[in-house]
């Protein structure tokens, strides 16, 4: 086995100040019917998580849902109407530990805080419920809220969304991160974007809030459409952790791979109560910010990383 050690850092792509349009997202196939589009999906690479599809309509979208159901795909679709774009999600080990294991952490911390039963997954809970919207339909890979929001109204919509991707791109992540935000009328607070880069074994983790949303422009009428208006998705936080153990890592047995061996920068990556919970804390309770820790973060990467 190879022991060399990975001393010098591999760059990671570099973050950006705002979210992708959708205009930004590159179909990979064109959409010629959903037999053919399922072949494609069969003829697909095992490390493959995810496919772009162009052409499609409202039409051939509802057909796609219906023709993954039927054949029982464990498949998360997500449409753009604007674009005429699906975006195939295939659930392959490593993104669904990506975003399983952060969730888990972050879900267990806040149930450790509030009442039992306040805090609920959405999981892949198509959205938005009530069926196609203007906005399209989504499936996100995991989320959760509170069941009843801070101004005592039940919202169909998580406050947190966390989204993977191995060959998935950032850009398209960051796309899905717009289409939560606007498609809930930013219901949803916070969008955590989960890029594993295989290449280089890196965990490229973003945190994206639009705090900025309940802050009305001066001079502006306080009404839903002008706090809508001032809704600027920020990225606020990247972490990133990388292997620093021996090369090459798939040599390395996967018992010798230690919690040390995974260099984080970043950590804790902070995911405010009040954005989780749509609500203050309480005083005088245990009800605090959500801090997912060094260690955390080293767990979800040699979850990850175990696949390898």
């Amino acid at each position: 086995m190879t022991t060399t050690t990975a001393a010098t850092a591999v760059a990671s792509p570099a973050p950006v100040a705002s979210l992708d349009s959708y205009s930004a997202l590159v179909p990979q196939v064109r959409f010629s019917g959903v037999a053919a589009l399922f072949e494609t999906l069969a003829a697909l690479p095992a490390v493959c998580d995810g496919l772009v599809v162009g052409g499609v309509s409202a039409k051939a979208f509802q057909a796609i849902a219906a023709e993954r159901d039927r054949r029982g795909r464990r498949l998360r679709l997500m449409f753009l109407p604007s674009t005429g774009c699906a975006i195939i999600t295939i659930p392959t080990a490593p993104h669904e530990r990506a975003h399983v294991t952060l969730y888990v952490q972050v879900a267990r911390a806040v149930e450790d805080m509030v009442p039992v039963g306040e805090w609920e997954a959405f999981g892949a809970t198509t959205m938005p419920m009530s069926g196609m919207s203007a906005a399209g339909q989504g499936e996100g890979d995991s989320g959760g809220g509170p069941r009843i929001r801070g101004d005592g109204s039940e919202v169909p919509w998580p406050t947190i969304v966390i989204e993977a991707g191995t060959t998935q791109t950032l850009s398209s992540l960051r796309v899905k991160a717009r289409w939560w935000f606007e498609a809930s009328a930013y219901k949803v607070k916070v969008m955590v974007l989960v890029k594993v880069i295989r290449a280089t074994h890196v965990l490229h983790i973003e945190k994206w809030t639009a705090a900025a949303a309940t802050t009305p422009r001066r001079g502006a009428t306080t009404t839903r459409a002008s706090h809508m208006a001032q809704a600027v998705p920020t990225m606020e936080q990247l972490v990133i952790v990388r292997w620093a153990g021996a090369l090459p890592l798939p040599q390395v047995r996967r018992l010798d791979r230690t919690f040390s061996d995974f260099q984080v920068e970043g950590a804790p990556l902070v995911l405010h109560f009040h954005e989780l919970m749509d609500r203050a804390p309480v005083a005088g309770t245990s009800e605090q910010d959500v801090l997912i820790s060094e260690r955390d973060l080293q767990v979800v990467a040699r979850q990850v990383w175990s696949w390898e």
